[in-house]
């Protein structure tokens, strides 16, 4: 089922669904953002996705805790401005193991692509900047 469903993202169409249980948020920002369609269509495949190998690979939900952020929130974070271009999600890791989270991470890396050139991660954990969470990110490029 989860590869039939990443063979059906050709990266030009969002499927946006309610999954109820299985993705949380951190605050009413997160969700509202989440359901606001901004989000690239791409990354709203591929959050879907891990939502869906978390399920039904872990039986753990996971929780969205930061999709868009303000340029000013960007400086604030020393971030790269990827938030503000609606290209990036973090994933909250506190409930997942450090075998569970090396998973998650693993199946995002193998099944999804940065851009054209692949030479980015889509998923990135355990560096100085993300140490407490997931982020999951994309090129602007397909």
């Amino acid at each position: 089922m989860i590869k039939q469903f990443i063979d059906l993202n050709d990266g030009k169409k969002g499927l946006l669904i309610y999954m109820r249980g299985i993705i949380d948020f951190k605050d009413n920002r997160i969700k509202e953002e989440w359901y606001s369609n901004k989000l690239n269509p791409r990354l709203t495949n591929y959050v879907l996705m891990v939502a869906l190998f978390t399920w039904t690979e872990l039986e753990k939900r996971i929780m969205l805790t930061s999709l868009y952020r303000t340029k000013k929130e960007e400086k604030e974070y020393n971030s790269s401005g990827i938030h503000n271009a609606w290209r990036a999600v973090d994933i909250r890791t506190s409930n997942f193991t450090e075998l569970e989270i090396e998973k998650i991470v693993k199946f995002c890396n193998e099944n999804f692509h940065y851009d054209v050139n692949g030479l980015n991660s889509v998923a990135v954990y355990g560096d100085a900047r993300h140490k407490d969470h997931i982020h999951l990110q994309i090129g602007w490029r397909v």
